[in-house]
């Protein structure tokens, strides 16, 4: 037999190396099992969130004044295929907005929602929620404004990108 070939099985890992690599592998395995696990708490909480919003869309929907609309679509292709609709009650003060395939935003990107309201004396629209997670392809986004909105006429859902100047309009709900 060769010579080199001997001496390479006389060799011996050193115990350090394999303790080390042991401990690197139950590190890893660890690391990944905690991952998965608080993965799998997540969903159940967004699940629950959303069942919360759908029973408060259906309180809202029971009021005597409650504003219930599609939204309109703008011409951006963001949202060429994002449906929905805008629930609003003035007497609870208190909204949800409804979305189907509503995009998932970049890091410095955020979804504002803004809302218009006639008796205001400043003419100035209200920022109602601000918001960039998004999650499922149905959402639901509760919100409410301070002050208080008399007789809203129209609610506008705008994309703010940092560093922009102006806000894209993405979707209007007129009522």
């Amino acid at each position: 037999m060769n010579s080199s070939v001997l001496s390479l099985k006389q060799q011996k890992i050193p115990l350090w190396f394999v303790i080390l690599l042991i401990a690197a592998l139950i590190f890893t395995i660890s690391s990944v099992a905690v991952f998965s696990y608080k993965k799998s708490q997540l969903k159940p909480a967004i699940a629950q969130e959303q069942s919360v919003l759908e029973s408060r869309k259906q309180l809202i929907l029971l009021q005597k004044d409650v504003i219930d609309t599609n939204w309109l679509r703008t011409l951006n292709p963001m949202v060429k295929d994002v449906q929905g609709r805008l629930i609003w009650s003035t007497t609870m003060q208190q909204g949800i907005m409804e979305f189907e395939n509503l995009p998932e935003l970049g890091k410095n990107q955020t979804y504002k929602l803004w809302v218009y309201d006639l008796v205001d004396t400043k003419n100035e629209p209200r920022l109602a929620a601000t918001f960039n997670n998004v999650s499922g392809k149905i959402f639901l986004r509760s919100f409410n404004t301070e002050p208080k909105i008399s007789s809203p006429f129209k609610f506008e859902l705008v994309l703010q990108s940092k560093g922009s100047d102006s806000d894209q309009p993405l979707l209007l709900a007129q009522p």
